[in-house]
């Protein structure tokens, strides 16, 4: 008799959700796909972008970027779960994941035109206008503060990014609250949370002084069009502020 090795999965639930809801960040302000897409190439540059080396995933990368993007003044993304909740939406089911079964609610809104008009009343009118490298740069400004990680759990359902955690006993390190699974942190196999951060505080010196190489794909097939246009933008910017601060210098010592 032949025998089969048949995988089972009960919690596809959850993976399918956190895709949509993922795209549909993505989509609603293309600052988001580019800034992901430069923390992850970022990321692998440094190879600090596998779980089971004990750094953060992917997946993790991700969540940040929509956290920060929730977080900044202006929002340039607003809480798809949390539009739903306030609607009183839900979509609310049984999984299970690591030997327990849990509720969670899998709603969030998929209307582009909704999502756009509830960030027009959290910004109050306002619009977030910075640029890429801003929002690059604030990004590891913001991650790489090690007290308002010990006080913060990023969290994309909540509106700000973030939830306050103050004494917390794991001390600096990146935890999460998961968009769907409430009983996994996505940041809690990373132990080199420190590796990240030093290379994120590296990054953002070599930023101000003008060099995007940490940005560089690493083979040269994997720059696409649309990346090289990026990270020649990214470069005419911190070429034309270095030219500006310069000037500002000089202007101040005559």
């Amino acid at each position: 008799m032949e025998s089969f090795t048949v995988e089972i999965s009960i919690n596809g639930l959850i993976s399918l959700a956190n895709t949509s809801l993922l795209r549909t960040y993505a989509e609603l302000d293309e600052r988001c796909w580019t800034l992901g897409m430069l923390i992850k190439l970022w990321a692998k540059k440094k190879s600090i972008s596998s779980g089971k080396h004990l750094f953060l995933s992917s997946y993790a990368y991700t969540l940040m970027v929509i956290a920060y993007l929730q977080h900044i003044t202006p929002k340039v993304l607003p809480s798809l779960q949390k539009i739903s909740a306030e609607k009183e939406q839900s979509c609310n089911v049984w999984v299970y994941y690591d030997s327990r079964f849990f509720k969670t609610d899998l709603a969030f809104e998929t209307n582009p035109s909704e999502a756009k008009k509830y960030l027009e009343v959290v910004n109050e009118g306002l619009r977030n206008e910075q640029n890429i490298i801003d929002l690059l740069m604030g990004f590891f400004v913001l991650y790489s503060d090690k007290q308002f990680l010990r006080n913060n759990r990023i969290s994309i359902s909540h509106g700000d990014g973030f939830v306050p955690s103050p004494g917390r006993e794991d001390g600096s390190r990146f935890s999460f609250v998961d968009p769907f699974n409430q009983v996994h942190d996505p940041g809690a196999s990373c132990l080199k949370h420190d590796v990240i951060i030093e290379e994120m505080r590296e990054t953002l010196k070599r930023l101000y002084e003008g060099c995007i190489d940490d940005f560089n794909p690493s083979a040269p097939t994997h720059q696409t069009s649309e990346l090289k246009q990026v990270l020649q933008d990214i470069k005419r910017k911190l070429e034309d502020q270095r030219s500006k601060d310069q000037l500002y210098q000089q202007m101040n010592q005559n």
